[in-house]
């Protein structure tokens, strides 16, 4: 009974052993498993990290977008305002054109009624000179009858 008991303690003593051997290889194994766990982990939270940046820098350019959309909204704004503007210019411009047109038929008609008066004029200034250069004649006539009229008085006087 003895040798049975000493093979069963050596049995048991082998179990153990190996139980023993087992538990060292699976703590091995966990704490092989931990360090990879840790690794995970430290990897997870370091691409948290870069994911939260990401969505920082994401929603930035998102706020860039909306101002750009904003800024690029005022700009098709005034562009339109700036294009009624242009409209409205070349409206007056045509205008203008149309006025100015009017204006140079007015000119000519102007310019044509004063070369029609200087013609005028300058028959009226020939008439004039003529009727006085008669008129210096008739004073140069009168101013001789004059003459011979006082030395027809000298005479009758004398």
């Amino acid at each position: 009974q003895l040798a049975t008991k000493t093979e069963e303690g050596d049995l048991q003593k082998d179990q153990v052993e190996h139980q023993v051997a087992e538990v060292q290889r699976l703590s091995q194994d966990i704490g092989k498993k931990n360090k990879l766990i840790s690794g995970l982990r430290d990897e997870i939270r370091e691409q948290n990290n870069v994911q939260k940046s990401q969505t920082e820098t994401v929603e930035n350019l998102k706020e860039e977008l909306r101002a750009g959309a904003c800024s690029l909204a005022r700009t098709k704004d005034d562009l339109a305002m700036s294009c009624d503007k242009v409209a409205v210019l070349e409206s007056d411009i045509k205008n203008q054109k149309g006025n100015i047109e009017d204006l140079k038929i007015q000119i000519d008609q102007l310019i044509e009624e004063r070369n029609r008066l200087q013609g005028e004029r300058d028959s009226l200034e020939n008439q004039c000179n003529v009727v006085s250069e008669d008129l210096r004649g008739l004073d140069e006539d009168y101013q001789e009858k004059c003459t011979e009229i006082q030395k027809l008085r000298e005479d009758v006087v004398r």
